[in-house]
């Protein structure tokens, strides 16, 4: 295991265990932290050099879900994601998509974000049907 693996693995377990035993509402900084932490892991190399996913998903409490699914919040994890791509010189294929579940399973204070790899298409048909889920 590599210097920069271990760290990321302390420090995702370490946030974790505080979060489940200090279970406090979810902040802006800690999705960020994760989001870019995605963008890293699921970087894959190809011919034209590294890409990274395009759609990513944010999974959190109701209450959390209430207070941070706002447009603000949303622009800002766009920035958030944009930002890792270019730092860790990358490419994204096809438009980015970042989707904000509510998750009745998961504590306050806690978030799963995981992505994938996918077409514009696919992309639609998932936004609606998140959509008309929470609705």
């Amino acid at each position: 295991m590599s210097i920069g693996k271990l760290e990321s693995f302390l420090g995702k377990h370490i946030e974790g265990f505080f979060n489940k035993k200090f279970s406090s509402s979810l902040e802006f900084p800690e999705v960020a932290k994760q989001l870019q932490r995605e963008v890293m892991h699921k970087k894959k190399k190809c011919r034209r050099g590294a890409t990274v996913p395009n759609a990513y998903f944010i999974d959190m409490n109701n209450e959390d879900y209430q207070r941070m699914c706002v447009r603000r919040y949303k622009e800002e994890l766009h920035t958030v994601v944009e930002k890792a791509v270019i730092e860790n010189d990358s490419f994204m294929d096809n438009t980015l998509s970042i989707v904000m579940n509510s998750r009745e399973d998961l504590k306050p204070g806690v978030c799963n974000v995981w992505s994938r790899y996918q077409d514009e298409t696919y992309a639609e048909e998932v936004r609606d049907d998140i959509v008309s889920d929470d609705a």
